[in-house]
């Protein structure tokens, strides 16, 4: 009991640790301008209904929304290929390896709005202007015949 304890104890000043480094690189990325600043970021097995504003996340999505913040360095991200479950503020949110995982992060960089998504597996580099969204053509998009029919 005292061991479980203890471990969360430790899990907690983790947490804490890692929050106020994302704050410190948050801060970093906002007094320059146009810095790289993560809105929001899911990570585990995303479905194609997934919405970033759902409040109550499914067992196996996390949001790493500080942890990428945490990682930014000179305004940029990158988390090389690989597993991500074992970098701080991650887990491995499906033990059994049954279901792909992905990582979804829209952010922000010179004040324009960004969005990737890619398999757990493969790097994510941030900013890249592939990325970036275009609201112009989204809202056209959005109202055009072709999305009207059912």
């Amino acid at each position: 009991k005292k061991k479980k304890k203890k471990k969360k104890k430790k899990k907690n000043s983790e947490q804490k640790l890692l929050e106020i480094e994302a704050k410190r690189r948050l801060n970093e990325e906002l007094a320059t301008e146009g810095g790289l600043v993560i809105q929001n970021a899911k990570y585990g097995c995303l479905h194609p209904n997934f919405t970033y504003d759902e409040e109550d996340l499914p067992p196996n999505v996390l949001d790493v929304s500080v942890c990428l913040q945490a990682k930014v360095a000179n305004h940029g991200l990158i988390l090389p290929a690989g597993p991500k479950h074992q970098y701080d503020g991650f887990c491995n949110v499906d033990p059994h390896g049954e279901e792909e995982k992905y990582i979804k992060v829209r952010y922000l960089f010179h004040d324009q709005p960004h969005e990737v998504e890619v398999l757990e597996n493969m790097e994510l580099a941030l900013p890249l202007l592939e990325h970036k969204i275009d609201l112009k053509s989204a809202a056209h998009e959005a109202v055009s015949p072709k999305n009207t029919s059912r």
